[in-house]
């Protein structure tokens, strides 16, 4: 708190805590050709635009004051506060966008939050391909064929029933094309490999018998 020139520390009002944000300031290394994220709702530095969060930009460069040029011409404030690098993101901030490939990294740090509509948004990103990493292809997938919908009381207190015939969900679909994938890739590289020896064996028998005929 402010007051008269001097700076005084006041407790917070916890019962007003929907009427405040707190948040730690630091320092934001940017540079021509970068990309940043807004991360909050607010203006422009001549306030005539809006800047909605989680929308992505370039940098395009920086004024005399240091306040920050936009690729779309727009320009925000060097203390406006709320930006980070637009490199990646996370799955709930990445909903609604579309980009041609996605890389999407999930490691055994982020099992406790994922989940089977997670992991939809994730893959369901890209317009051309996607690219999964992960430590353990099984565990991944057995994190994934969860669902993360949220519970009313009543289903969490409830005993939970498994449906007998249920369909297979959209991500358990794509989990097993995948997998199908992936022994018809190893059936052909066993193929190639047997096609290789066989080669090189019947050319190995055919200088041998060249030889008994010297």
């Amino acid at each position: 708190m402010i007051s008269r020139g001097r700076v005084e520390a006041v407790p917070l009002p916890l019962g007003a805590a929907r009427e405040f944000d707190v948040y730690e300031r630091r320092e934001l290394p940017l540079a021509k050709g970068d990309r940043i994220r807004i991360t909050r709702n607010g203006t422009t530095a001549d306030g005539k635009n809006k800047l909605l969060n989680g929308s992505m930009y370039a940098v395009a460069g920086f004024n005399r004051r240091g306040d920050i040029r936009l690729d779309n011409g727009q320009v925000v404030a060097k203390d406006f506060g709320h930006l980070a690098h637009g490199y990646c993101v996370t799955s709930h901030a990445s909903q609604g966008k579309t980009v041609d490939r996605v890389l999407v990294a999930v490691g055994p740090e982020s099992f406790g939050a994922a989940s089977r509509e997670q992991f939809y948004v994730s893959v369901s990103r890209g317009r051309e391909s996607v690219a999964i990493y992960c430590q353990d292809k099984r565990e991944l997938f057995e994190v994934v064929s969860r669902s993360g919908t949220r519970l009313t009381a009543t289903e969490l207190t409830s005993q939970p029933q498994r449906p007998t015939n249920a369909p297979p969900t959209r991500v358990v679909r794509h989990g097993e094309h995948i997998r199908r994938q992936l022994r018809a890739e190893r059936v052909r590289r066993d193929a190639t490999v047997r096609d290789r020896t066989s080669q090189r064996d019947k050319v190995l028998e055919r200088d041998k018998n060249r030889g008994l005929e010297r």
